[in-house]
């Protein structure tokens, strides 16, 4: 038969524990007093850079980001497969460049503001007014409305800034990797055209000149000097 614990057994088991215990509520205390105290305006502004990050990996889709048509997806869809996954290339060059596109686009806005500027003058020429009313309405033409060449102006740039935006997103953002290649071998073919034409222009150009100056000699010898004119005279009166 086993012993039973005494009374001084349990007490000393008792107050062991209690330290324990009291040890453990100490650590906690401690870690908490370790802790830094989080404000409420940290908080907020943790939660919105949170919500601001998720807005911006939102926006990187390039489907959120721009609002294309669904035809042009469609090309665009076709033209992917196309180009990376049959391996195939466009002929170059297009019977159509960007740079026609654009002029007629550019056409399309200057002829109806052309031929609405000629109508206004029509009519306002046709109306019978007063000089007073005439300056009056010049006046304010002057002050609101732009005339008609800066308006022209406008648009002319408008297009010339796309083609140049075009020209430099081009080989960077808008072409495939496997037309890259081409797009470099057909560039230096261009810029060597170039180079044969400005050396040709140069050429004709010298030639022009030296025909004149040869005209401009044989003129200069066939014109009579003072001294022949003369000396003619002299031998007229002899």
């Amino acid at each position: 038969n086993e012993a039973a614990p005494t009374s001084n057994e349990m007490n000393g088991n008792d107050e062991s524990r209690s330290a324990k215990t009291d040890a453990a509520n100490e650590e906690e205390k401690a870690k908490e007093v370790a802790k830094p105290i989080v404000k409420e305006e940290t908080l907020q502004k943790q939660a919105q850079l949170r919500e601001r990050c998720l807005q911006l990996k939102r926006k990187r889709v390039h489907a959120d980001r721009l609002h294309i048509p669904f035809t042009l997806k469609k090309i665009l869809v076709e033209e992917w497969e196309v180009i990376s996954q049959c391996g195939m290339l466009y002929d170059l060059p297009s019977k159509v460049s960007v740079r026609d596109a654009l002029n007629k686009y550019l056409e399309s806005k200057l002829i109806p503001m052309r031929e609405k500027e000629e109508m206004e003058n029509n009519n306002a020429s046709s109306c019978e007014k007063n000089e007073d009313v005439k300056m009056e309405i010049d006046d304010d033409n002057d002050t609101q409305q732009p005339s008609i060449f800066d308006r022209e102006k406008e648009w002319v740039n408008m297009v010339e800034g796309i083609a140049l935006v075009f020209d430099q997103a081009l080989p960077i953002h808008l072409l495939f990797e496997q037309e890259r290649a081409q797009y470099g071998s057909l560039r230096r073919r261009i810029l060597a055209q170039r180079r044969i034409a400005e050396y040709n222009d140069q050429l004709e150009a010298m030639k022009v000149d030296g025909v004149n100056e040869s005209e401009r000699n044989t003129g200069e010898e066939g014109q009579p000097t003072t001294e022949s004119i003369d000396n003619k005279s002299a031998t007229n009166t002899s």
